[in-house]
């Protein structure tokens, strides 16, 4: 076999591993047992968690302002603290499919204004203080301090804090 079939050969199996991968990681917030509840007849009504973290997935496939006026309905510490940790799964899960911080800061500073960038470096921040630093080999070190993102001593609240030196709303109980 040539050397050019191996490599392909090889790309198809990395492919397919990556989708096997895929397939078995549950999405951020997955309720494995909603489908045990709707056998029974009795659909629980959805928690305020539950209801944010369906808004922010429809991100991109609903109307900005309908999912913003639905969010409001909902309390800002949940908001928040929803948005956070599923922010940090999606970045997470982009940095499995070969993204690295830097690049992350670096697309979202393209592609969206100075609000969006200052919150890719925010979350790159909160991911890093999440898992620390002294863990992650030499080139994600350099990638995290290319990407500038602030100091963040811990990875709660930090949607909060963000909002609050942005001038958005904050939750009562975010507040110094």
């Amino acid at each position: 076999m040539s050397r050019n079939s191996q490599a392909k050969r090889a790309a198809r199996a990395k492919q397919r591993s990556r989708q096997r991968a895929h397939q078995r990681q549950a999405p951020p917030g997955h309720n494995p047992w909603a489908d045990a509840w709707a056998g029974l007849g009795a659909e629980p009504q959805p928690s305020d968690f539950d209801r944010a973290l369906q808004l922010l997935r429809s991100v991109g496939h609903r109307p900005s302002t309908m999912i913003i006026e639905e969010l409001a309905a909902i309390p800002q510490e949940t908001g928040y603290e929803t948005a956070g940790r599923y922010l940090l799964a999606c970045v997470r899960e982009s940095y499995g499919h070969g993204w690295l911080p830097a690049e992350l800061v670096r697309q979202t500073r393209l592609k969206g204004d100075a609000t969006v960038a200052d919150l890719a470096g925010w979350l790159v921040g909160a991911e890093r203080a999440l898992d620390g630093v002294s863990s992650v080999d030499q080139r994600w070190r350099r990638q995290f301090e290319s990407a500038e993102p602030p100091s963040l001593d811990t990875a709660d609240r930090w949607v909060a804090r963000w909002a609050r030196l942005r001038g958005l709303p904050i939750p009562p109980s975010s507040r110094p």
